[in-house]
């Protein structure tokens, strides 16, 4: 096995959220040790052994859905097993969301928040549906846990994240990896892009979303 280099940060420092390394492409090593030390709370983060390191949070490869674009169509498991698709919600508006992975901190927080908030969209007449790499058996076990109460999707090849720009080369501090770009799109009736958010926060994807749907 190849050696790995480590660079140690204080806790106060950046480190890299476990939602984000657990959601990278399974062909990439990636490690991630947390040390504690007389209290202090220090990270070994793995250091890129070919590449510049960056600051940068996230970057897309895909090309970016715009507003007005025809929304990708798709055909997937949720978390009972059945298939649900695209068209299934013609007619009626949809809010759909990529995360990278059921259960991990950043993505329940998000999970809980738009559960919270579906009476909210239910008043719009928005549907909710979450897309992410887990397996069905995953994603109800989320969905039990977290009394979530909407519509999870299995997308283990993330060839829908692909077709809706939220799968692509990321770097994060000095990790460089493949994975899910957390993104938002606002759906309208004839199945158009009406608001499309890249590298949205957890707890701004029903508010982002929210502010798209009561325009007049």
């Amino acid at each position: 096995m190849p050696a790995v280099a480590f660079a140690v940060a204080v806790h106060q420092a950046p480190s890299i959220p476990v939602d984000a390394l657990s959601a990278a492409a399974p062909t990439q090593s990636l490690h991630l040790l947390r040390i504690s030390w007389r209290g202090a709370k220090l990270y070994a983060l793995p250091a890129v052994q070919h590449g510049r390191a960056s600051l940068a949070m996230g970057e897309r490869g895909m090309a970016a859905l715009m507003r007005g674009d025809e929304a990708p169509g798709f055909a997937l498991a949720d978390q009972h097993g059945r298939t649900v698709r695209l068209v299934d919600f013609l007619g009626r508006k949809l809010l759909i969301y990529f995360y990278p992975r059921a259960g991990t901190p950043y993505c329940t927080k998000q999970a809980c928040t738009v559960r919270d908030h579906m009476d909210d969209l239910a008043q719009l007449g928005v549907e909710v549906v979450g897309i992410s790499p887990d397996e069905p058996k995953r994603l109800k076990a989320f969905d039990e846990k977290r009394h979530l109460g909407f519509t999870l999707l299995s997308d283990p090849d993330r060839s829908v994240a692909d077709a809706y720009g939220a799968w692509g080369s990321k770097r994060l501090l000095v990790v460089r990896y493949t994975g899910i770009i957390r993104s938002a799109f606002v759906v309208d009736q004839d199945g158009k892009i009406a608001a499309a958010f890249y590298n949205v926060s957890p707890t701004d994807t029903v508010r982002k979303a929210l502010e798209v749907l009561k325009r007049p």
